[in-house]
């Protein structure tokens, strides 16, 4: 028994860490955010702000095409945008790709079934959010209702986005 404890105090105290590290990285608020340049997918330039809505909660999605994880992240993403009422979320996929053809992103999407709004970024879009941090994706933001950072998800885990997503669906 005494070796149980031992072990989920050391777990807990390893959670916290693991916490007040991920908390340290979270990016700015989604209003600071928001004048960042992007490209739609039919070539017109646009805004972060221009295609979130302030009021919903929301998740940015950084994806390339040639990553399985992001390819299994934007499966769930797109899962998740059929369950989720339009008017609680809203769900960016930024892809970033430095040397994208349509062909490929649209073979991505149909393939993963990740029917939410896709734009083009770069890695200065990418560093925007993640300051001055390595890439790895695939990698998402979770801002909650009023531009919160809520959670930062790198590498695909489902449950962790589940979880953010629910928290930031339920911030008023």
């Amino acid at each position: 028994m005494i070796c149980r404890r031992t072990f989920v105090a050391g777990a807990v105290v390893g959670c916290l860490a693991d916490a007040a590290q991920a908390a340290d990285h979270l990016p700015p608020y989604l209003t600071t955010l928001r004048p960042l340049p992007i490209r739609l997918r039919n070539g017109s330039s646009s805004t972060i702000g221009q295609q979130l809505t302030l009021g919903r909660a929301a998740v940015v999605s950084f994806w390339s095409t040639s990553y399985a994880l992001c390819q299994s992240e934007a499966r769930y993403l797109g899962r998740l945008r059929a369950e989720t009422p339009n008017d609680d979320l809203d769900i960016l996929g930024i892809n970033i790709d430095a040397q994208r053809t349509e062909i490929n992103v649209n073979w991505f999407i149909e393939l993963t079934g990740a029917h939410y709004l896709h734009v083009y970024g770069d890695i200065s879009t990418y560093q925007a959010f993640a300051g001055a941090r390595s890439l790895r994706l695939p990698c998402l933001y979770v801002f909650g209702r009023f531009g919160e950072p809520i959670a930062e998800v790198r590498g695909y885990q489902r449950y962790q986005i589940s979880r953010a997503v629910r928290a930031a669906i339920g911030s008023r």
